[in-house]
C-alpha cells in the first residue's frame, strides 16, 4: 500500500492532476503551489558548455572554479593568525621536548643493557607487573 506522503529523504514530482487539486484546496491560503517539474542547476542551464573547450579552455575553467572558491574562504585576522602561530608553536616545542626527553631516556636504558643485560630482564619485569597491575585494576573498576 503506497503512502500519500512521500519518505523523508526523497523528492516526488507532482503529477499534473495534483496540482489543480492543491490549486482548488489551498486558493484560500497564501501557500505555493509546486511547478510539476524540477527545477534545472546552473551546469544545465547554460547552453555554452555543450561544446568541447580543449586543454587549455578546461584549465581556464579549473582556475576559475578555484578563485571563486577561495573567494568564498573566511579568511581569520591577523591577530587570529598570530595567536594560532603562537600556540601551534608552544606545543609543538613542548611535545619536541617530552619526546626528546623519552628517546633520550630509553637510548641510555639500551645503552646500559648492553653492557649488563640483566637490566634487560628487569625491565621487562617492570613493565610486564605494571601492565598486570593496571589491567586488573580497570577490570576491577569496570565491575563495580
Amino acid at each position: 500500500m503506497a503512502s500519500e506522503t512521500p519518505r523523508q529523504g526523497r523528492r516526488r514530482a507532482a503529477k499534473p492532476a495534483e496540482v489543480v487539486e492543491i490549486e482548488e484546496q489551498t486558493s484560500e491560503t497564501a501557500l505555493t503551489v509546486g511547478k510539476g517539474r524540477a527545477t534545472p542547476g546552473r551546469r544545465q542551464q547554460s547552453g555554452e558548455d555543450d561544446a568541447p573547450r580543449g586543454f587549455f579552455g578546461n584549465l581556464a575553467d579549473y582556475f576559475q572554479g578555484v578563485r571563486s572558491e577561495l573567494n568564498k574562504v573566511a579568511w581569520p585576522t591577523r591577530e587570529q593568525v598570530v595567536t594560532l602561530f603562537r600556540n601551534v608553536l608552544i606545543v609543538t616545542i613542548i611535545a619536541a621536548a617530552i619526546l626528546g626527553t623519552i628517546n633520550f631516556g630509553f637510548n641510555e636504558l639500551f645503552a646500559y643493557g648492553l653492557e649488563y643485560p640483566i637490566v634487560f630482564v628487569i625491565f621487562g619485569v617492570v613493565v610486564a607487573g605494571l601492565t598486570f597491575f593496571f589491567m586488573r585494576r580497570s577490570s576491577t573498576t569496570e565491575a563495580s
